[in-house]
């Protein structure tokens, strides 16, 4: 987290790696943090940047975790299978799913077991997930983005 000098020396602004809208000012710092989502994914993944473009295109601001940097708790990811469900979390269509070997993608058939999995391998949870007001997302679907996420 960056501080910096508010004007004339005033109060100190915290913020993390947050995109704001491009457009206009929100009226108060509060309505900036009310209505900022929370992106969890990897960088290099091709649906966490289709769905960076779509949420820049729509000035939805949002915040960033790189799953890189920092992996997701075991209480994120048990509260991600037991809302979305164990299937629409384990990503078994990536390269990190293949590499496991058949006796860890055994274990990922109970949610349980799912939940050590992706504790212990990030990177085989699908992307991108989004914490927000309007509930959990998991993937990429502009329809169902444009419906939960866009700035009214």
């Amino acid at each position: 987290m960056r501080t910096e000098a508010g004007p004339a020396g005033g109060c100190r602004i915290g913020y993390a790696n947050v995109s704001l809208p491009k457009r206009g000012r929100p009226d108060t710092l509060a309505s900036i943090y009310r209505t900022v989502i929370k992106l969890y994914g990897i960088t290099n993944c091709s649906t966490v940047k289709k769905a960076r473009a779509w949420l820049d295109s729509q000035d939805v601001p949002y915040e960033f975790v790189d799953f890189k940097k920092t992996p997701p708790t075991r209480e994120q990811v048990e509260r991600w299978c037991t809302v979305l469900g164990k299937d629409a979390v384990v990503n078994t269509r990536g390269t990190t799913w293949r590499k496991l070997g058949p006796a860890v993608q055994a274990q990922a058939q109970t949610q349980a077991g799912a939940v050590a999995v992706l504790v212990e391998h990030p990177s085989a949870v699908k992307r991108p997930v989004i914490e927000s007001d309007a509930g959990l997302l998991i993937g990429f679907d502009e329809n169902v983005y444009a419906q939960r996420l866009r700035r009214r």
